[in-house]
């Protein structure tokens, strides 16, 4: 019976382990969990950096494409609505029927539109008034701010006063005059804050009116509008 007992004893030992140490226990498994976090953190940062060049890049990318198509920087345009002549004064030489000076003050209707998709500042825009080559009048509009597609008109005004004993063409027995009009506009297109040029264009326009008239009248006018 002794020996019996002793056997069964021996059965209910639990197997002792070979190491000296306890893998299963509690500072092992803080240690054991500290090493994986460790072991991961440098692949959360690679993912992390991975994720930010990735957004980067797209970032540039979109950037590029809309800079080349949407935002694509196009030049104004400028058009003259319409051309008045009036307080007009002229000199006759009764021997050519011709006027000898001429005193009249022109005001232009001119349309300034931007293609852009960001707006077109642009600064105070000049107009001068030729005949014969020669600088007879000159008139100055106000800066403005042209939102994106938009259209904004401007009136110029300005005395145009010939020389007296220069002698002024006219084309027929109304007495037709002819000058000519040179209108520049110069600004800045700002796209984001970021895609920035200076844009311009100007404007030559043939005008013509009768100097017999007395009283305010619509003259004509033939435009070119030519890119700086």
């Amino acid at each position: 019976m002794e020996n019996k007992t002793e056997q069964s004893i021996t059965q209910l030992r639990p197997f002792s382990r070979i190491s000296g140490t306890d893998e299963e226990s509690p500072n092992n498994l803080i240690i054991s969990g500290d090493h994986l976090r460790r072991s991961r953190r440098p692949k959360l940062l690679a993912v992390l950096c991975g994720l930010c060049l990735t957004t980067l890049l797209l970032l540039g990318v979109i950037a590029i494409i809309l800079a080349f198509t949407v935002f694509q920087v196009s030049d104004p345009s400028l058009t003259m609505n319409a051309v008045f002549f009036h307080d007009i004064h002229s000199s006759d030489d009764r021997s050519t029927a011709r006027p000898l000076s001429l005193n009249v003050t022109v005001v232009a209707d001119i349309s300034v539109r931007n293609p852009n998709a960001a707006a077109f500042r642009f600064g105070e825009s000049v107009t001068e008034f030729y005949m014969k080559d020669r600088v007879v009048g000159l008139g100055r509009g106000a800066g403005l701010r042209v939102g994106a597609k938009r259209t904004v008109r401007m009136n110029v005004s300005a005395l145009v006063v010939t020389e007296p004993g220069v002698s002024v063409p006219v084309l027929d027995d109304r007495r037709i005059v002819r000058i000519r009009s040179r209108t520049e506009v110069k600004g800045k297109v700002s796209v984001l804050g970021v895609f920035k040029r200076v844009v311009g264009v100007k404007m030559v326009c043939n005008l013509s009116f009768e100097s017999n008239q007395t009283v305010e009248m619509a003259g004509s006018r033939d435009c070119v509008s030519n890119i700086n």
